[in-house]
């Protein structure tokens, strides 16, 4: 069993359009459209129409010169020799009114020659071409999709395949990095042309763990919108930067990022990424031996990102909070150095006691509320 995943656009309804005679220029017009209720009453109507127009019970071949996707999907099959049925078909929309017809339309004639229980419909929010950070953010949900479902192939020795044929052309050039990148077989069929355009797999293997194990301190910075200075040249793709020279991850740099930190995070206990705060002697091995007895480990990584934030965020301020973290100066008299502490866990039943040093804030121990 394979799981094809197929890129929806909303070539059904443009072709259909285009045979009908219907205009045209009231489905470009909306391309972007999240919802019916946004869509101009006059273009709202020709479009209905020409739903209502678009019959999905005609045989699966009928709708080869309507469908890209179909059509893509139709010479694949050929070329294996092979039913669709028996494999998983999961239909990538976008979060708009027209992708999300469109989509619904491929899965119904799809149903055709797939088993029904065995055809999906995922909607990846963002993927609109009139907001660049939206999009840049859906392309970003995308990939991660898309990497869970590679991952969830391996596991079960299956196989992924990307049908590329459909869809936004800026979203079909990160993909098409995205397979190259992980060997995920994948093709593109050229309109009236009948042969299948493979994408070629490289003979590289690209390990994403070590790569961001060994630029851990950036990502952490990139991710908590620290990261100042020059980018280094092997992070040139993980980095997006904006106009007003503000960086933070691109779409490759989100994927890497979410698919890493949980099992890097859950290996030991890292240094703070800002200067401004340090660990007092003795504090890493036995913070690391605490956490590590609660399976706490990766949420006190997170953690100490949060609090490198608040405190390189306002370090002159006493009252400090960020993101449901606050440090609070310890009530009554107390037997350590320290005078302060921070939640450190979503539980509230374990604190980080520290204190301050001049500019620096120094972590002391790791332990239960006092």
């Amino acid at each position: 069993m394979a799981t094809i995943v197929t890129i929806c656009g909303t070539s059904l309804l443009t072709n259909t359009a285009r045979v009908k005679g219907f205009d045209l220029a009231s489905i470009a017009r909306n391309a972007n459209v999240a919802s019916i209720d946004k869509v101009p009453a006059e273009d709202r109507d020709k479009i209905v129409e020409l739903l209502s127009d678009l019959d999905t019970s005609l045989e699966f071949s009928s709708y080869f010169k309507l469908s890209a996707e179909i059509n893509s999907l139709g010479a694949y099959y050929r070329s294996i020799n092979r039913s669709p049925k028996g494999d998983r078909h999961i239909l990538i929309s976008t979060d708009t009114w027209l992708g999300s017809l469109a989509a619904q339309k491929i899965a119904t004639v799809l149903k055709q020659v797939a088993k029904e229980d065995d055809i999906l419909i995922k909607t990846v929010p963002g993927l609109r071409t009139n907001d660049s950070k939206e999009f840049r953010e859906g392309c970003s949900s995308l990939l991660i999709t898309l990497f869970n479902l590679h991952l969830e192939a391996s596991n079960k020795q299956e196989s992924l395949v990307l049908n590329l044929t459909g869809g936004f052309k800026s979203v079909l050039m990160t993909l098409q990095s995205f397979a190259m990148l992980y060997s995920i077989p994948s093709f593109n069929l050229f309109e009236f042309n009948p042969e299948l355009l493979w994408l070629p797999q490289l003979p590289f293997k690209f390990d994403h763990h070590e790569f961001v194990v060994s630029h851990l301190k950036e990502f952490r910075l990139l991710t908590t919108g620290l990261f100042q200075g020059e980018i280094p040249p092997a992070l040139d793709f993980a980095i997006y930067s904006t106009n007003d020279n503000q960086h933070m991850l691109s779409e490759w740099g989100e994927l890497l990022w979410a698919t890493e930190r949980s099992s890097i995070y859950r290996s030991q206990l890292f240094e703070p990424p800002v200067d401004l705060m340090k660990f007092a002697p003795g504090f890493q091995k036995q913070a690391e031996t605490f956490a590590r007895a609660s399976d706490k480990l990766e949420e006190l990584n997170n953690k100490i990102d949060i609090i490198a934030k608040l405190i390189a965020s306002n370090n002159t301020s006493e009252g400090l909070h960020l993101d449901g973290t606050k440090i609070k100066k310890l009530k009554g008299r107390t037997t350590d150095v320290s005078t302060h502490e921070i939640y450190a866990s979503n539980d509230n039943a374990t604190r980080i006691y520290c204190h301050r040093d001049g500019l620096h804030w120094i972590l002391d121990r790791l332990g239960k509320h006092l």
